[in-house]
């Protein structure tokens, strides 16, 4: 792919990888693209008409990094690339994108752009999924343990989970679903960009990226032995049985809590946001980079 690219790196994303490593890469495949690091500037510059400046903006780092720039590049002619360099990539995965960096760097010069869903939630867009309740509260626990206790990130996420199975927090959420009302006393509401299937070995993936809904994923059980062993399931990636989880396809729907304002986890990051929640899914509105045979 020949196109005028811009690459914004960021560098404490989880392998690491820095603007002199990812140049090296792209120098390999014969590319000269500019390479910025990621910051509020930036996204900002791209929000407000760069990214009608470039063909491409890479994203390099994990899936807050990448919903960061795809946020940024709603309604602008730029295609969003994909260097997955954080530590679960999740999106990249769902794109059959290569992990390796490389193999991605070669993904974006060769690749094709394919057109896709992004979840909305107040404004704010969302390329995996959002979540209230248990999720938010455990990353929000989880980066305290690691500023205060200075613990690496999978050590300070097991001490939260272990905090969150005693106190064992139930919410009263309000939820509008096509016409419908329900009032379930549950300990989250997980909304995706399209649905997950559990037919792969070991994790959930989402099949298709441009299917129109959203699914928000609900637990029928909410007891706390039931629970932890979700938790345990999600938090290293082997949630396997349908089961566990009751999924309800929408266009939109609405959330709403006796609170000032929720937590509320988009793509790993937790914002504040002020009830109701109104979620929405958005039509083939992102452009993207995936390899030819994806």
């Amino acid at each position: 792919m020949s196109a005028r690219m811009l690459v914004l790196v960021n560098a404490v994303a989880g392998t690491g990888s820095g603007p002199d490593a990812i140049g090296e890469a792209f120098a390999r495949c014969d590319l000269t693209p500019t390479i910025r690091p990621l910051n509020e500037g930036t996204i900002a510059r791209l929000a407000r008409g760069e990214g009608d400046a470039w063909d491409v903006v890479v994203a390099a780092g994990g899936d807050g990094t990448v919903a960061s720039v795809a946020h940024a590049l709603i309604g602008r002619r730029a295609a969003l690339g994909v260097l997955p360099t954080g530590t679960l990539n999740h999106f990249a995965r769902d794109l059959g994108l290569p992990l390796e960096l490389p193999a991605a760097v070669a993904a974006v010069r060769s690749g094709v752009v394919r057109v896709i869903d992004v979840g909305e939630v107040n404004g704010r867009i969302f390329i995996n999924n959002s979540s209230v309740g248990l999720y938010p509260s455990l990353l929000q626990e989880r980066d305290r343990e690691r500023r205060t206790r200075g613990r690496r990130k999978y050590p300070a996420m097991a001490v939260a989970m272990a905090r969150a199975v005693r106190r064992f927090p139930n919410h009263r959420v309000r939820l509008a679903i096509g016409g419908k009302r329900f009032a379930p006393l549950v300990p989250f509401v997980f909304v995706a960009n399209n649905g997950y299937s559990w037919k792969h070995a070991d994790f959930a993936r989402r099949p298709n990226l441009d299917g129109g809904r959203l699914y928000c994923y609900v637990p029928p059980r909410s007891g706390r032995r039931a629970i932890a062993r979700l938790m345990a399931a999600w938090l290293f990636d082997r949630v396997r049985h349908p089961e566990e989880l009751v999924a309800l396809p929408v266009e939109r729907l609405q959330l709403d809590a006796a609170a000032r304002s929720l937590a509320v986890a988009l793509d790993g990051e937790v914002f504040e946001l002020t009830p109701p929640l109104k979620f929405r899914i958005r039509h083939r509105a992102l452009r993207v980079i995936v390899p030819d045979a994806a």
